[in-house]
């Protein structure tokens, strides 16, 4: 396995996006980052402008030379997918995705009155103009990306990057 030195995680809400960049983070000690922190200037109630959030990554990017990026957003992340070593894409299945959300809404982070919007971000995440084409879109002519499209594939990606940190 490759050493890596910056990872971009994307992929649709419930997919494990950040989860995942925290135990990479931990393994390869290298810090992440949330593109929500980017996307919003108060969590979930203000967005930033276009040019505010391609000035804030640049920023980031230009001050860390290591890196974990995570997130859902894809209008201004072209320069960190464009820098990355290695991009994940989170593409797990919607009953799962679904399950997480509600899960997290309930018992964690969240309410119940977004509960509905990120239910049917979920649904039409793989319908022709949505989220799902504009990962792919991000990802065409990239060969340095993976595709995770369930729990074993993550573990089995972390259980290999684990045998790759042991050896070092």
């Amino acid at each position: 396995m490759k050493e890596y030195k910056r990872i971009y995680i994307l992929g649709p809400q419930g997919s494990g996006k950040t989860l995942l960049a925290k135990r990479i983070s931990k393994k390869l000690k290298i810090s992440s980052f949330s593109l929500d922190d980017i996307y919003w200037k108060r969590k979930y109630t203000v967005k930033r402008g276009e040019a505010e959030k391609k000035k804030l990554l640049s920023k980031l990017l230009g001050k860390h030379k290591k890196w974990i990026i995570e997130g859902l957003s894809t209008s201004f992340v072209e320069g960190a997918v464009k820098q990355a070593d290695l991009v994940i894409w989170l593409d797990l299945d919607h009953k799962l995705l679904s399950y997480r959300v509600i899960k997290r809404q309930l018992f964690g982070k969240g309410s119940l009155s977004g509960l509905r919007g990120l239910l049917n971000e979920i649904r039409d995440y793989k319908n022709k103009k949505g989220m799902y084409k504009k990962h792919r879109d991000l990802l065409k002519g990239n060969r340095k990306y993976i595709v995770l499209r369930s729990k074993r594939d993550v573990k089995k990606f972390l259980d290999e990057l684990n045998n790759f940190t042991k050896t070092d």
